[in-house]
């Protein structure tokens, strides 16, 4: 367990994000998979964003709406700004990405496939690595962005197994828990993540370990 202070709070925490590393690790070894040290930091902290479901339909802007990954690619081709072309694919290639590795069993039964999401996400981090090329100080971003593209479809079977392993897929998996006890900080919640190994306490400065 770690501990560290943040906003005038001290956060003891076995977190999401050391908790994804993890798995991730594990995973890369089972199917043999070698990811850059940047992808990796770049994926668990996409998965530690995405456990909070709301931020699946946050704006490149951080404003909350539903838009079909079409729309959002259109978007980006109309866009004068490099920057901001930047930001919608990366979002694109973002939901894509996590759609296909956590969800990919439920859109068996939709009109859009998983095909359609690989697509997506392959080109949006495709174009985004190429757009990156033309800012300066942006090797890291390009290597990233490049390397999720090529990749895509092997870390969609990473993710795929990290979501069993995590039962993420179930009808009580971990990230409708984490997201309920964010907001209503339920002792029972509490229990079932700190069972899992997952959980996040925050304790104000002073405060007595009860």
């Amino acid at each position: 367990m770690t501990t560290r202070k943040k906003e005038g709070k001290i956060l003891k925490d076995t977190s999401p994000s050391l908790h994804f590393k993890e798995l991730i690790d594990r995973v890369k070894t089972n199917q043999n998979l070698h990811i850059n040290d940047f992808t990796q930091f770049y994926i668990v902290d996409l998965l530690s964003r995405f456990l909070l479901t709301q931020n699946l339909f946050l704006s490149e802007k951080k404003k909350f709406e539903e838009e079909p990954l079409a729309l959002k690619l259109y978007r980006a081709l109309e866009e004068r700004s490099i920057e901001e072309k930047i930001a919608i694919l990366k979002q694109i290639g973002d939901v894509a990405l996590y759609i296909s590795g956590f969800f990919s069993e439920s859109l068996a039964k939709k009109i859009v496939d998983i095909d359609y999401y690989i697509s997506m996400g392959e080109g949006a981090y495709g174009a985004a690595s190429e757009l990156a090329k033309r800012k300066e100080n942006k090797e890291i971003v390009v290597d990233v962005f490049k390397e999720l593209s090529v990749k895509f479809k092997k870390i969609v079977d990473l993710l795929t197994e990290v979501s069993e392993l995590s039962e993420l897929t179930t009808d009580k998996d971990l990230i409708r828990i984490y997201e309920k006890w964010t907001r209503t900080k339920s002792p029972r919640l509490k229990k079932k993540l700190i069972e899992k190994g997952i959980i996040p306490v925050f304790r104000k400065i002073g405060e007595n370990n009860s």
